[in-house]
């Protein structure tokens, strides 16, 4: 794979591909900022890993752009259902859960942040206020997000 052009690189954080003794990362990886807060020590990995399951949801609920059909036919004619179909029902009712407990603000700012990676400037011109404080306020959600889902979870 060839490296991402410097245009590219002015606009993103890369990390060069990974090819080692630990890891095995032949692909150049965007690092975003969710990334960068927990390599900045600012969050902990659980606190993290909350984050992308966050964003995993997000992800799952999006596809829903290209719906697959409800129902299929297999060979012998019987009806079956599409598994995807379920988990988009299912991811939006965990984020519908989330938004519930969090608020419609803090969720907003918590998709911002994870599912769009707006950078501190973007945020901080949406909510009004200097991007070191809309820093500390997405960590603030994001450990309360932690907080909720692993509270679910256990």
């Amino acid at each position: 794979m060839s490296e991402p052009t410097k245009y590219f690189q002015q606009h993103h954080a890369v990390e060069a591909p990974a090819i080692g003794e630990h890891s095995f990362r032949p692909f150049w990886r965007v690092r975003t900022r969710l990334d960068q807060l927990l390599i900045d020590g600012a969050i902990s990995f659980p606190v993290w890993r909350a984050a992308a399951l966050f964003r995993t949801l997000s992800e799952i609920v999006i596809a829903d752009d290209w719906p697959a059909t409800s129902m299929t036919f297999s060979e012998g004619g019987a009806l079956g259902f599409d598994v995807s179909s379920i988990r988009r029902i299912d991811a939006l009712n965990r984020l519908h859960a989330i938004r519930n407990c969090i608020g419609r603000t803090v969720f907003a700012m918590i998709e911002r942040h994870v599912v769009e990676d707006q950078s501190w400037t973007q945020l901080a011109g949406y909510y009004g206020v200097h991007p070191k404080t809309i820093r500390s306020w997405t960590i603030a959600a994001l450990k309360a997000l932690a907080a909720i889902i692993w509270g679910e979870m256990s």
